[in-house]
């Protein structure tokens, strides 16, 4: 999967939320962060050090909360 694919992945969960009149959507751009860090770690050799894959994981967890918060504030089936 391209970077592209999974920017547009972002894109369309911005979409998502906004049609659903969503009012928290701040975990899209964190995101968005992610998966550009995804990217730049799986196709450019050494593209990080270790404090920045520690700020990749706190990132992570706080999508994590950010998306089960969403999920069950949205009524998706399954949170």
């Amino acid at each position: 999967m391209s970077s592209d694919d999974h920017q547009s992945a972002a894109r369309e969960l911005r979409l998502l939320l906004a049609s659903r009149k969503f009012e928290n959507p701040q975990g899209v751009g964190r995101l968005e962060k992610l998966l550009s860090k995804k990217s730049m770690i799986a196709y450019v050799a050494d593209a990080a050090g270790e404090n920045e894959i520690k700020q990749i994981v706190v990132d992570a967890k706080r999508f994590e909360a950010w998306a089960e918060a969403a999920g069950k504030g949205l009524r998706i089936e399954g949170w």
